[in-house]
């Protein structure tokens, strides 16, 4: 895929799932808008590695902005969907239900701020060689291998997810090959979504239904072991 399609595609999909969030608040949509988002974020990790010129902090900024207090509201959404709503407090709702609403406010500001960060993307990304991108996706798997070659590894599971789905977004800029590499990685990066969403309830201060703890728990190491055997066959292919 060209960069400017991939950039042209994202926006182009960010502005659906918001506006369709505005007018219907289904959580599939924020959340679809929080993945177009990373994509984005992907291609701005890569031309900040290669170029001088490009400065991330500051162009990502408003992205950022957007992504953090759609987190927020993401994150009840994860705990609602997991627990059926039976252990949250009526506090927690009303709260989740304000976050809701004032996000909403602000949508229609986000879009039009948005479109300007795509042009200026679309010119940074012409810019972009096809050796950089593939000696970029190699330093990323050499990360990911170091990290899981840690002793603690667990408490690197979020940012090996993360680089993860870097490797996933960018190779489709580089080949339009599904190679099971890339298809172990999602299953990967999959399992460690899950396991933080358990995690997310285990932390929870808002549930006090032990069973409901412990059950969250034993899906949890389910999970873990599920990463383990992941983890083992990528260092043996990497």
């Amino acid at each position: 895929m060209k960069i400017d399609e991939f950039i042209k595609n994202r926006y182009t999909q960010i502005e659906r799932y918001l506006t369709h969030y505005k007018e219907f608040n289904i959580p599939e949509d924020l959340h679809q808008f929080r993945v177009e988002v990373k994509k984005l974020n992907a291609l701005y990790q890569l031309l900040n590695y290669t170029s001088t010129d490009f400065n991330k902090k500051k162009e990502f900024k408003l992205h950022r902005k957007i992504f953090q207090r759609s987190g927020e509201i993401r994150d009840d959404d994860v705990r609602q969907e997991l627990n059926k709503n039976k252990s949250l407090s009526k506090d927690i709702l009303l709260r989740h239900q304000k976050d809701i609403e004032n996000f909403n406010k602000r949508i229609s500001g986000y879009i039009r701020k948005l479109k300007k960060s795509r042009n200026a993307l679309i010119i940074a990304g012409s810019m972009l060689q096809k050796k950089q991108l593939k000696y970029y996706l190699e330093k990323r798997k050499k990360k990911i291998k170091k990290l899981f070659q840690k002793t603690n590894y667990q408490k690197q599971l979020h940012k090996i997810r993360k680089m993860c789905k870097e490797l996933i977004y960018l190779s489709r800029l580089y080949t339009h090959k599904e190679t099971n590499a890339f298809a172990n990685l999602d299953k990967l990066q999959e399992h460690i979504g899950k396991w933080h969403n358990e995690q997310l309830l285990i932390k929870s201060k808002d549930i006090k239904n032990n069973s409901f703890i412990s059950a969250s728990k034993r899906r949890a190491q389910n999970q873990l072991q599920q990463i383990n055997r992941l983890k083992e066959n990528y260092l043996h292919y990497n």
